[in-house]
């Protein structure tokens, strides 16, 4: 695959586009969608999975995936995704694709993270500040729903 999608750019641009502009995150999306579509989720019912990257373009893509779905006569998947998955922020510090993981995921799943050392603190916790969130919802992002789901014993 990789020599099909990425090998005769100009420079860099066949490596970046296979990692951090897109490769990295199509594919891991792919293969969420693989164990759902494998039934693990059926097999596991207490399995959970954290997807990084404001949910791998899971969110936007969720509602054309069941129609598509639905339109051959099988189940949604939607649904499995958002019960059995949460997201973190990692990486993607940009209003308009956290309104859409926050729209499908509610703020009970997402998680806030960084993506060190490939992303920079400041511009993060920038982002995090500037949410447009009631201020407990911006506590369960930054740091009440990993305490949660991680069971952290965060001291206060």
């Amino acid at each position: 695959m990789y020599e099909s999608y990425y090998q005769g750019l100009p420079g860099r641009a066949g490596a970046l586009l296979a990692s951090g502009i897109f490769g990295w995150h199509s594919e891991t999306a792919i293969h969420v969608l693989r164990v759902v579509l494998a039934g693990v989720f059926d097999e596991l019912p207490g399995l959970t999975v954290i997807v990084g990257y404001m949910g791998e373009m899971l969110p936007f893509m969720l509602g054309r995936m069941d129609d598509v779905l639905m339109s051959r006569g099988l189940d949604p998947i939607s649904e499995t995704i958002v019960d059995k998955g949460y997201i973190t922020t990692s990486g993607i510090f940009h209003i308009s694709p956290f309104l859409n993981a926050l729209t499908v995921f509610g703020a009970d799943r997402i998680l806030f993270s960084v993506d060190h050392p490939h992303s920079a603190n400041a511009p993060a916790r920038k982002f995090l500040d500037a949410l447009p969130l009631s201020p407990a919802d911006k506590v369960k992002i930054a740091h009440g729903n990993a305490d949660r789901i991680l069971k952290l014993n965060v001291q206060t």
